[in-house]
């Protein structure tokens, strides 16, 4: 039987040194993963000032059913919108200490910390929903972000 290929998602996100923001097609949550890790790299390089926020679509022009990926090196946040604009985020099992990070979406975003999970399980989720499996339990998807 022959793999079927996932079709194309657009992952977009702020370039700080273009200063605009850009797009690419994926295919697969590896190329989802490269892709965040080299635009980390090119957050810290500029002294951006946040973390770099990344916005998977299903299609370039369909804003609902999205995941929004935030990136840093202690662990990735992703943030599921779904068809009614309706939100949730991942929790991890961190203690819940109050504190935020700041993350670029088109604009600053404060995360709670207790929001970032391990960078592996987020890049299965990733995998997961653009197979269209769903979010995984695991990744502690919560619609409370006042106990984020």
């Amino acid at each position: 039987m022959d793999r079927v290929e996932n079709p194309p998602h657009h992952l977009r996100y702020w370039d700080p040194t273009e200063k605009e923001e850009t797009g690419t097609n994926v295919t697969s949550a590896a190329e989802v993963a490269a892709t965040a890790d080299a635009v980390a790299a090119t957050y810290r390089e500029q002294d951006f000032g946040s973390y770099p926020g990344l916005t998977l679509q299903r299609t370039p022009d369909a804003p609902a059913d999205s995941l929004g990926i935030c990136v840093a090196p202690f662990g990735w946040a992703l943030i599921h919108t779904d068809e009614d604009f309706a939100q949730t985020i991942t929790h991890s099992d961190r203690p819940l200490d109050g504190t935020d990070q700041q993350v670029w979406f088109d604009d600053i975003l404060e995360v709670g910390t207790v929001c970032f999970i391990d960078r592996e399980l987020a890049v299965e989720v990733i995998g997961s929903w653009m197979t269209g499996g769903g979010l995984l339990e695991a990744a502690g998807f919560t619609d409370d972000l006042f106990a984020a």
